[in-house]
């Protein structure tokens, strides 16, 4: 299996068609874990499987993790509205934090304004991206349907703020990655001179463009974090034990409440196996944490090139339960 999926990620990587760092772990152990590609193209730098890259929205994870140890510590219900930490919003009587943790709230995504470029090319506090849709109507009626949006999870690092009395980074940091010893995940501030984080690219026609210098810490609890294949490993196993939430908390998370969204993830089916998928996408860069929970498999790939890894996902599934 080992030589099938080194195989199979080097023939993507001739192709130009996966750029970065993987990882297939079974009952906890690594199968098998690398680096394709470059992570800086200019300098000739290799990917390896210590290789930082911005995760994008698998940054929500890390907030619904965070949202859920305040609710065992009963500093909040998710059933409540989000009235009492924004008065000033109109809307805040109508959501719940459970409609904000599953896409149910119809909260305008800020990605959809016509401020999205400010999103990335302006410096700008989780309150001024706040005020980007505040003042908007709701899509739909709160917890009638289900459409991803950003906004949802900036709220949420909103509330965390509110309630821990910590920056969100303060709190991540405390309660989840120093726990976790996960020391090479973090967010935009922590990044020194000297770090492995991989450069993003993208095509520009046929040719490959390094990204334009962009603010990642708009996108907040959204999507600001970069991290490793290895430190994700060690989020994915501790969602078997009890270090971060108790049993009952992950499995709140990891119900599919608005088709198909649970809390800080997606819920579905492949293979005839359910599974729990933690993704990501920012200008540069494409991330995906795929978790066949009940065998115990979990399949990371990490690109620094935009590029679609689902498909890449699956067919490392086939190979994984021999099901090609």
């Amino acid at each position: 299996m080992k030589n099938e999926i080194t195989k199979y990620i080097t023939n993507l990587s001739e192709k130009q068609q996966f750029n970065g760092a993987f990882l297939i772990s079974k009952d906890g152990e690594a199968i098998v874990s690398g680096g394709v590609g470059m992570a800086n193209f200019e300098d000739n730098i290799p990917n390896q499987n210590n290789t930082q890259f911005y995760v994008g929205s698998i940054t929500k994870t890390f907030t619904a993790i965070a949202i859920m140890q305040l609710y065992e510590k009963d500093l909040l219900d998710l059933h409540e509205t989000c009235e009492r930490f924004f008065p000033e919003y109109e809307q805040s009587n109508k959501i719940t934090i459970h409609h904000l943790l599953a896409h149910g709230s119809g909260v305008p995504n800020f990605f959809d304004t016509e401020h999205f470029l400010d999103c990335f090319t302006k410096k700008m506090s989780a309150e001024q991206t706040f005020d980007i849709f505040k003042n908007k109507p709701l899509n739909f009626d709160p917890g009638q349907q289900s459409e991803y949006s950003n906004s949802n999870y900036i709220l949420l690092g909103l509330i965390i703020e509110k309630i821990s009395g910590q920056s969100y980074e303060e709190y991540i940091n405390e309660h989840i990655l120093k726990p976790l010893n996960m020391n090479q995940t973090g967010f935009p501030k922590d990044l020194t001179k000297g770090n492995s984080l991989a450069e993003g690219y993208d095509w520009d026609d046929s040719d490959l463009k390094k990204i334009p210098i962009i603010y990642s810490s708009n996108l907040y609890a959204a999507g600001e974090m970069f991290s490793t294949v290895h430190d994700l490993a060690s989020l994915d196993q501790a969602l078997y034990t009890d270090t971060l939430l108790k049993r009952n908390s992950i499995d709140k998370m990891h119900q599919s409440y608005f088709q198909p969204f649970g809390y800080g993830c997606t819920i579905g089916d492949n293979l005839n196996k359910k599974y729990v998928l933690f993704s990501g996408g920012t200008i540069g860069y494409t991330s995906l944490v795929l978790r066949y929970v009940e065998e115990k498999v979990t399949i990371i790939v990490i690109n620094n090139i935009s590029h679609n890894l689902n498909a890449v996902a699956e067919e490392l599934s086939s190979i994984v339960f021999s099901e090609r």
